[in-house]
């Protein structure tokens, strides 16, 4: 055993830590009072008291493991592993009667087999203490008395005892976790990293009055998962020792352990933190849209004693809005505030995609309303950290549940374009100078519809508007504004009409559209419209894949302009899913045929509780989920669900207050049990739509069937009144009925 004056004795030690983040384990080890600190790729030499080395093991929060080196030696291969094992005086560290256990790590090892190592380590161990005393100890798998560190680097293998005993990273105040939780150490070094650190709230060794306060701080996590990230910055702000849960340690049965040491340095750390507590003025929020997420944050919270301490309140990342910063002394300063998370990755099948818009959302996010506020966001994709279009930030390559991920961090600049949605069209002039390979009948149609709907619209168009459809016969084609890009459509002439004469009038048109309103060429997105016959439908025009964000009444929306007929927003129904915004408040709005998605946007913007979306094309509902992230909303309260609409209804038992019903004319998809006709399956549509619907619910019910009749007297039970003029907007107006749509009650 150690004597008296050997406590201060200056050993040799190795703390391990993840990859980045060895200067702040430094600055730790500096503050616990350690000496000639050398630092390597996650791992520092240090020197230091026996002191030094249990306050590194209760108080560094990004530590792994804290090592005390027995021996290094060659290990080419297995024999000579086994023969250092068995050369260490083994009895100096644990008696026979403790139980032991060893893990293996290894870089570059030219051992590769880590079990296999394990065993021949153990064997020497083993054998040293027969040929001593003609017994064995014994091996517990679980917190066993001494815990023995193997680290094979090349050929050099290196003996520790493992005063951690197992990973640092595991504070054992989790109760729960929820998919993916970060590990403790790493929480702590994005936060340290960001600069909510121990020294940010004025804390030292001996500990600052309680009327000497600490600076007021605010930390926000918007997806706070488990709430790792919320009780390691509650552990930091209160100045607690992020070991205090823990009961097991590595160095309880090694011989080197002083345990007066350790005891008083838990009963600084008990006074610490209780003073802490005491004084601490800091908020610290978290959010998740999860209810469960919540649930189990919540009781982490509580065996992490920070209940208190740390809101937590379920909400939609859609709803995150930087709180109001003030305090007595005037505004709190950005540098005080801090925003870190770790959001989903989308690892699983198909997700990858749609993950990418709500990273885009949380970086508009930011911008807008977080600006000043230091950040940090990890991800195991650069490619999602890429979409949130961040400039001038810090990066960090780490390890993530096994896996390699990148943390980066940053000061939030203010996104000047992002603070208010430009919700109008950026085509707001016309152009007088046109070429001569234009049509002036075609120029000045264009311009006195642009006129007219610029009155319609009282000055403001749309992001998306339909400009011209077919007003002229010999330019058979649709021009839709899609913020400054044009999608324009030919109607195919009939074969009456020369091929030549047609492709010529179509390219003058283009011509004519693209000067006039100022778009750029690639800004130009054609396609032909044929009309299709019997069971024949649309086919897939292209497979770019290229989505555009476009914007319609606080809706981020996205458009595909190359690949299909229609570009995913039916501009049509601009009204309708106004109407639906405006009352979806506090609903549960229903969405059957929900195409992209774009409906339960409005209904989710407008306040709707819950939305249920319903499609067979599993391309269709994977676009939906990209809008639901784009906005900021999450599958917790929004569902999307592949299904025939009809048979989904008739197995459904769910009550809507709200219900949209926007059926195609005709369907025959192989994945449906019979073809759909909305002229013959509309009564059997709407009668289980409404067996669905609560008693003072209604059901918006339309289609674009231009020789559509409602069947009143098979409906007869239910109230109808039909909407289509409120419905339609002044793009459409000239048209006549492009749909028809009807509000449908319980009598």
């Amino acid at each position: 055993m150690i004597s008296k004056t050997d406590e201060i004795k200056v050993q040799q030690w190795v703390a391990t830590c993840e990859r980045g983040f060895e200067s702040l384990l430094k600055a730790e080890l500096l503050s616990f009072g350690a000496g000639d600190i050398d630092i390597k790729m996650q791992a520092l030499s240090f020197s230091g008291s026996m002191e030094v080395a249990l306050r590194t093991c209760l108080w560094s929060r990004v530590a792994l493991r804290v090592l005390k080196p027995i021996l290094s030696f060659d290990a080419k291969d297995t024999d000579l592993l086994y023969d250092g094992a068995r050369s260490i005086n083994w009895q100096e560290h644990f008696s026979l009667d403790s139980t032991f256990a060893i893990d293996v790590a290894c870089k570059r090892a030219v051992i590769t087999n880590s079990h296999f190592a394990s065993l021949r380590v153990k064997d020497g161990l083993v054998d040293y203490f027969l040929d001593a005393h003609g017994e064995r100890p014994s091996v517990a798998v679980k917190e066993p008395d001494v815990k023995i560190f193997l680290f094979l680097d090349g050929d050099e293998a290196t003996l520790s005892i493992d005063l951690s005993g197992d990973s640092l990273h595991r504070r054992a105040y989790r109760s729960g976790t929820g998919e993916a939780p970060i590990k403790e150490h790493l929480a702590a070094g994005m936060l340290m990293l960001t600069g909510w650190t121990p020294a940010a709230f004025n804390y030292d060794t001996e500990h600052v009055s309680p009327e000497g306060g600490a600076c007021p701080q605010i930390f926000i996590d918007p997806m706070c998962g488990s709430g790792t990230l919320l009780i390691e910055a509650a552990l930091i702000a209160t100045d607690t020792a992020p070991g205090i849960f823990r009961h097991y340690y590595g160095f309880c049965g090694w011989k080197g352990f002083q345990p007066q040491i350790w005891a008083d340095l838990k009963d600084e750390a008990l006074k610490r933190s209780y003073q802490g507590k005491a004084q601490v003025k800091v908020k610290i929020i978290g959010y998740d849209a999860s209810r469960e997420a919540v649930a189990i944050t919540k009781n982490n919270l509580a065996s992490a004693q920070f209940e208190t301490l740390v809101h937590v309140e379920r909400r939609e990342l859609a709803q995150l809005k930087a709180p109001a910063l003030t305090q007595s002394g005037g505004d709190l300063l950005p540098q005080g505030a801090y925003i870190a998370s770790n959001p989903p990755y989308g690892n699983r099948l198909g997700e990858l995609k749609p993950t990418r818009y709500l990273y885009r959302f949380l970086g508009q996010r930011l911008g807008e309303q977080f600006a000043g506020w230091r950040a940090a966001i990890i991800s195991d994709q650069a490619e999602l950290l890429d979409m949130m279009r961040i400039n001038d930030f810090d990066s960090y390559k780490v390890l993530h549940g096994g896996s390699p991920a990148v943390l980066r961090t940053w000061t939030v600049r203010k996104d000047e374009k992002a603070i208010v949605l430009p919700c109008s069209s950026s085509i707001t002039e016309l152009n007088d100078t046109l070429s001569e390979a234009v049509s002036v009948d075609l120029a000045n149609r264009l311009r006195k519809n642009f006129k007219r709907l610029k009155k319609d619209f009282r000055g403001s168009f749309p992001y998306c508007y339909r400009l011209y459809d077919a007003d002229l016969p010999e330019y058979n084609l649709a021009i839709d504004v899609y913020g400054d890009c044009l999608h324009i459509q030919e109607y195919a002439p009939p074969s009456s009409i020369d091929q030549e004469k047609a492709k010529t009038r179509f390219k003058i048109a283009v011509r004519t559209a693209g000067e006039l309103l100022n778009v750029k060429y690639e800004k130009r997105f054609l396609k032909l419209r044929r009309q299709q016959k019997g069971s024949a439908q649309y086919a897939r025009q292209a497979r770019k894949g290229k989505l555009i964000e476009v914007y319609e009444d606080r809706c981020r929306l996205l458009v595909n302009l190359t690949d299909y007929l229609d570009a995913g927003l039916f501009l049509d129904h601009r009204n309708v899913r106004k109407m639906i915004q405006e009352r979806a408040e506090g609903k549960h709005f229903l969405n059957l045929f929900c195409y992209t998605g774009s409906a339960s946007i409005h209904a989710a913007i407008g306040g709707a509780k819950s939305t249920t979306s319903v499609d067979l094309s599993l391309n269709y509902l994977e676009w939906a989920t990209c809008n639901f992230n784009l906005n900021g909303f999450s599958e917790t309260n929004h569902h999307l669900i592949r299904a025939d609409a009809l048979s989904w209804l008739e197995n459904c038992s769910n009550q809507y207050e709200l219900i949209f019903v926007d059926p195609p004319t005709f369907s025959n998809s192989k994945k449906m049990q019979s073809h759909f006709d909305v002229q013959t399956s509309h009564v059997e549509l709407i009668t289980e739509a409404m067996r669905h619907l609560a008693p003072e619910g209604e059901v918006i019910f339309s289609n674009n069937f231009k020789r559509f009749k409602l069947d009143e007297a098979a409906l007869e039970q239910f109230d109808f009144e039909e909407i289509t003029a409120a419905t339609t907007g002044a793009d459409f107006s000239r048209k006549g009925n492009l749909h028809r749509c009807w509000r449908i009650t319980h009598r």
